[in-house]
């Protein structure tokens, strides 16, 4: 589902200022993360992909201010 997700940062930063690049990049590690989760096979490889989903997830967050509202 994640790996699906429409993570586009014109609608993640509605109006925010600065470059749409950065978040660009960081949209598609969090895709590119999940799409590794999809074949990893084993709780050591799981574990690792989901570390650096969360670090990827935190810096797109800490770009943002916070990440987007709540709904």
């Amino acid at each position: 589902m994640l790996a699906d997700a429409p993570l586009q940062p014109e609608s993640i930063s509605p109006g925010e200022e600065g470059p749409v690049s950065a978040v660009s990049a960081l949209v598609r590690t969090v895709h590119e993360r999940a799409d590794q989760a999809r074949v990893a096979t084993s709780a050591v490889d799981r574990e690792a992909i989901f570390g650096e989903l969360m670090t990827t997830c935190s810096a797109c967050h800490q770009w943002l201010g916070g990440g987007p509202p709540s709904r």
